[in-house]
């Protein structure tokens, strides 16, 4: 399986726990204490890592952006 493949069935396998969550706590209240903490440190990390995940979308950005002027150049040289 590609990285990028990997990624996405991960980003989405949290996601559907992130809204499980939500739904224990707003519906369900199985285990509320613990599941309200876990919300929390999710929210904490969110915010500490946003700088971060910024930072490397623009990196990714700028590299993508340096990929298409090589195969452009590439495909000039070859005509």
């Amino acid at each position: 399986m590609e990285t990028n493949t990997l990624k996405r069935v991960l980003a989405w396998i949290l996601l559907a726990g992130f809204v499980l969550l939500l739904l224990n706590i707003a519906i369900f209240h199985v285990l509320i204490v613990p599941s309200v903490a876990l919300y929390l440190l999710i929210a904490i990390f969110f915010i500490f890592s946003k700088s971060r995940l910024a930072r490397e979308k623009r990196n990714t950005v700028v590299t993508g952006g340096q990929q298409a002027i090589e195969q452009e150049a590439e495909k000039n040289k070859e005509n």
